[in-house]
Parts: C-alpha cells; structure tokens; sequence
C-alpha cells in the first residue's frame, strides 16, 4: 500500500513532529508498504489561491506549481494528515493546500446533468491526525463537530474517499513521556491493522 503524509506544523521539533516521526517509522515497517511525506512549511508551500482570466480557476487542476504534490496524491492509496487544530480547525497552509490541489478535473468532476460532483479518489482512504491543547470530548461537546464536518465530508467524501478515520490527541500541552508511549502503541495498532 502507498501512504503519503501531508504534514502541517511549522515546527519539526514539537508534539506533531514526534507524532509524524514514530508514524513514518511506523509505516515504514509494514511489509509490502510504501511512505512518501509531504511537509507544508519546509517545501515553504504558498497557501493563497490566484485565478485570473489568463490562469482560470476550472484549469487549476493542469498548472505546474501543484504537479508534484498531485502527482503524490494521485501515487497514494491512503492519505494520512497530522496537523494541530488550531481556532477550531486545520492550519491555514493545509486550508490553502485542500483548495489549490484537491481541484475540480484531479480530486471530483461534475458532469453536465449531474446535480452532485462525481469524487475521483473512490479507492483511496484518510486518516487525520490532530492534536490540541483542551480534551478532546469537551471541546467537541462545546463547539461540535465542525472540523471533523469539513475534513470528512466537505473534502475527503466529496472527493470520493469513503474511509475516513480520526486519531484525535487532546491535552497536547501536558503531555507526558508515558502518554506519548501509549500514543505511539495505539497508532502502532491503528495502521498495523488496517
């Protein structure tokens, strides 16, 4: 299976880095599995969106300054995020990523006398990890499910990815050696029984 991580976090050297650091090991012992990691803030991934009447918002799907990260995409047959939540919701680098690459005629396409967009990522699946400060279950009882919403079923499901998963780690602030190691056993069991 070909897993690309599309990594989010400006900082190598934090919780999300660690956590990107034991998934890729993770990954890259599974037999017959390849890993390839897409880091937003090293490759200094430029998040604004531009479309004028000469670069047309409907051709974006063709322009070179996103081929290779399509190219990556299009490779994977299991997508994984890890990124912070941050003002309820993924950083704006994977925000400006999501609207520049995951286009219309390369992630869905909509067909004249469809009413719904047809998604062109039906073989693929996602798993989204995320981190953030408060526990997990008391800042989804007080401000829902908005995030989990949009990733889920605005973008991965519109685009035709059906199996989605969240690995959610809350209290990121506080986190002690122990609770990391319990971390890592359970992403361990998350990707080696997949």
């Amino acid at each position: 299976m070909n897993y690309v991580i599309i990594y989010a976090h400006p900082n190598r050297d934090s919780l999300n880095g660690s956590i990107l650091t034991e998934t890729l090991a993770i990954l890259e012992n599974k037999q017959d599995t390849e890993v390839k990691v897409i880091d937003l803030y090293a490759d200094k991934f430029n998040p604004s969106l531009f479309f004028d009447k000469t670069q047309l918002r409907r051709n974006l799907y063709t322009r070179d300054d996103t081929k290779d990260y399509r190219d990556t995409i299009a490779w994977a047959d299991h997508l994984v995020f890890i990124y912070p939540i941050w003002w309820g919701r993924s950083p704006a680098i994977l925000l400006g990523f999501i609207d520049k690459v995951f286009t219309a005629g390369f992630a869905y396409r909509t067909a004249p006398q469809a009413i719904v967009p047809q998604g062109l990522f039906k073989n693929k699946r996602a798993t989204i990890i995320t981190t953030q400060n408060g526990p997990v279950g008391i800042t989804r009882l007080i401000y829902g499910d908005t995030h989990r919403i949009l990733m889920k079923r605005q973008v991965l499901q519109f685009c035709g990815i059906k199996k989605v998963r969240f690995f959610e780690i809350g209290k990121s602030e506080s986190m002690s050696t122990s609770r990391f190691s319990q971390i890592v056993l359970k992403l361990r069991k998350l990707f080696l029984h997949n």
